[in-house]
């Protein structure tokens, strides 16, 4: 396959995917340029122009904002660059829209198409515009393959889906960013020198229930009651359903810049990887779990979907999903006798391998 055109939003988990060089929807496309030619194409659902694209980036990415003509000029700017490119193959991602699009310009210029699933999109909020979950259903349905971040949602493709070919590909790391650093010096770095010999209990990323945080900050009382030391960490951006508990045990940072991300692993001595009990936590698997192994950070994870079966060798550090007093006696287990998963975690470059020999 000698063309690629690789589409998504350009806005993901927080970040801007180009500015940032952000995690599965800039680093699979990038390193899947050292098997293809590969050009990613950013639809943006903001109104307000981006920034331009760094000039090492733009031979090989564009942007997309919505026009004052909304969906029909943003639509026509995609058909241009597609007609300039002529790709053999789509791969598209994001949610239902994108993957709608990508069907529909793969059709239009002949090429393969694959649909790449980093969450279930039927879940998201896009998803409840009339008409959109047919649309997408249908793109997948007549898809040349699927790409599915987990074990769990990769079963329920092909059951959708039975004769589309399914590849599980997980959202990984950058193994030279997430390694284990100095524990006193990552305190240090994301402002926490103070806290002298407290246990700290780091809680980040999605705070709210999708993400379990609730179930998460309703075990803070009986982790403290066990363990008097500790003091819980919490970076991120509060949710209105999610308030954070005011305790004088909880020190909330606010949200971290992903370089600071390992300091903050590194810094703690225990951290919850949590997940609801839900559709969506059923088929999700959370990125961050694997940053938490790379540093070398013992975790407590929910028993829910993917996280369950990540750490499946280790029954004694999961927990019921919902339930806090579950939450606390793992947390608790783990403080006071840490144990740490072994797994292989693969990089970019190995899922970007595995894409190409898929689309191949």
């Amino acid at each position: 396959m000698n063309k690629v055109l690789w589409l998504c939003k350009s806005r993901y988990m927080g970040h801007d995917v180009i500015e940032d060089r952000y995690a599965r929807l800039f680093e699979i496309p990038t390193c899947l340029g050292r098997y293809a030619q590969v050009r990613g194409f950013c639809l943006d659902y903001r109104l307000a122009k981006a920034a331009a694209i760094p000039a090492d980036l733009a031979p090989a990415w564009a942007r997309a904002n919505i026009p004052r003509t909304l969906f029909v000029g943003w639509f026509i700017q995609l058909l241009a660059y597609t007609r300039r490119f002529r790709p053999q193959a789509v791969v598209a991602s994001s949610d239902c829209l994108h993957v709608i699009l990508g069907a529909l310009l793969a059709r239009v210029f002949g090429a393969r198409f694959y649909a790449d699933l980093y969450d279930d999109y039927a879940t998201f909020g896009l998803a409840r515009v009339p008409g959109m979950r047919w649309l997408y259903r249908r793109a997948l349905a007549r898809a040349d393959g699927i790409c599915s971040v987990s074990r769990t949602l990769g079963q329920d493709v092909q059951q959708s889906y039975p004769g589309v070919p399914v590849l599980v590909l997980e959202s990984t790391i950058d193994a030279g960013m997430f390694r284990p650093l100095d524990k006193a010096e990552s305190r240090q770095r994301i402002g926490l020198d103070d806290v002298g010999a407290a246990k700290l209990v780091g809680i980040c990323g999605g705070l709210n229930p999708f993400h379990g945080a609730d179930i998460v900050f309703g075990a803070f009382a009986e982790i403290a009651a066990g363990n008097p030391d500790v003091l819980f960490v919490i970076a991120g951006q509060p949710h209105p359903d999610c308030p954070i508990p005011e305790r004088d045990d909880v020190r909330f940072i606010g949200r971290l810049p992903h370089a600071d991300m390992p300091s903050f692993f590194s810094a703690m001595d225990l951290v919850v990887v949590p997940l609801s009990n839900t559709r969506f936590g059923y088929f999700a698997f959370p990125q961050k779990a694997y940053e938490v192994l790379a540093c070398r950070t013992p975790a407590v994870a929910a028993e829910v979907g993917s996280l369950a079966l990540l750490f499946e060798s280790l029954p004694d550090v999961r927990y019921d999903p919902d339930s806090s007093s579950a939450l606390a006696v793992a947390a608790l287990r783990q403080l006071d006798k840490p144990r740490l998963l072994e797994v292989d975690i693969p990089t970019w470059e190995d899922q970007a391998k595995k894409l190409a020999e898929f689309i191949r």
